[in-house]
């Protein structure tokens, strides 16, 4: 009878303890959110996995005064969905690549979670497993050439300058031949 009561006892104990580590879990999620598969590897690839990184650059690349052209073959690239900047940098240094994104319709987010590690400053990502095994480029400076002025970006970014100078041209004139027909008047 006294084995019975052991083990009587030893259920009854077993349920409470699981009960109470069930307990301790939901306070958990509740505090903290679900547990996250590769949290690690997310908060270093500004929050995506490193399987659907096509490209990143540090945040020193991001700095340099030229883009890579690794990034625009890159945002170019089918497998391309969006462009994710860290946050942390500032304006004036990313905002040639968030106006590169616009001109090649890839949506871009700048993303400023404070528990973001390591030193990746921008990632062009895919929404599905890509496992490209040179995601970062090797040297700091973008290569000086002229390799990349026939990409589409490049294109739009002519266009859209050249859409500048002829609206401001033809403001000058509507300007200069409103000044001729008011002197004509006089």
């Amino acid at each position: 009878m006294s084995q019975d009561n052991n083990d009587l006892i030893h259920k009854e104990a077993l349920h409470e303890w699981v009960q109470k580590d069930k307990l301790i879990n939901t306070a958990a999620v509740s505090l903290n959110g679900p547990p996250e598969i590769k949290k690690e590897e997310k908060m270093r690839f500004l929050g995506e996995f490193q399987e659907r990184v096509i490209k990143a650059l540090t945040k020193e690349q991001v700095s340099e005064k030229d883009i890579f052209p690794e990034i625009i073959k890159a945002m170019e690239s089918e497998k391309a969905d969006k462009l994710i900047i860290n946050g942390s940098l500032r304006h004036e240094d990313y905002h040639k690549y968030e106006e590169l994104g616009k001109n090649l319709n890839i949506k871009t987010t700048i993303n400023h979670d404070p528990g973001f590690i390591g030193n990746v400053g921008l990632v062009v990502v895919s929404n599905e497993a890509v496992n490209e095994e040179n995601i970062f480029i090797d040297r700091k400076n973008p290569i000086a050439n002229n390799s990349h002025t026939n990409s589409t970006a490049d294109k739009n970014m002519q266009h859209n300058h050249l859409l500048q100078e002829r609206s401001l041209f033809c403001i000058i004139k509507d300007i200069i031949n409103a000044l001729l027909s008011n002197k004509n008047k006089i």
